[in-house]
């Protein structure tokens, strides 16, 4: 139990010192986490065994809570006004393009059914407004 805390711990700590050497870089922070995960997976140098979905479902539902949390915070309402048009249009027409796109790809490369393609695509399109928006953030342009 101590040395999960201490894992823990330790991955926060280097989260935080990530943030930085994003800004210097010019390189995505989700980039640099998602080396960071891979580092710790189970396949990585650490080797962390996970098989709690269920927990899992619950962090990252109470990550997605507070990453939402702190957008809506963090936005002035004049930009919000400005912003909603493009928004709404990555949010709709973007999802339903990256779902198509990523479903016909998925379902050809892999020889899986239409709707197990479309499925894949749907997951995937659902996260993408949302990670582009923290890239253009980033990039200084929203």
């Amino acid at each position: 139990m101590e040395l999960s805390l201490l894992l823990f711990g330790l991955v926060l700590f280097v989260s935080i010192l990530l943030t930085p050497l994003s800004a210097r870089l010019g390189v995505p922070l989700l980039l640099l986490f998602l080396g960071m995960g891979m580092l710790v997976g189970e396949q990585g140098l650490l080797d962390v065994a996970f098989d709690d979905f269920e927990l899992a479902y619950h962090i990252g539902t109470v990550a997605l809570a507070l990453i939402l949390l702190s957008g809506g915070l963090d936005t002035p309402v004049k930009d919000l006004r400005e912003a909603s048009g493009p928004a709404f249009v990555l949010a709709t027409v973007g999802v339903v393009v990256t779902t198509a796109v990523i479903g016909a790809i998925a379902t050809i490369a892999f020889d899986m059914p239409v709707v197990d393609g479309l499925l894949l695509g749907a997951v995937i399109g659902s996260t993408d407004a949302a990670a582009t928006f923290l890239l253009l953030r980033q990039a200084g342009v929203a």
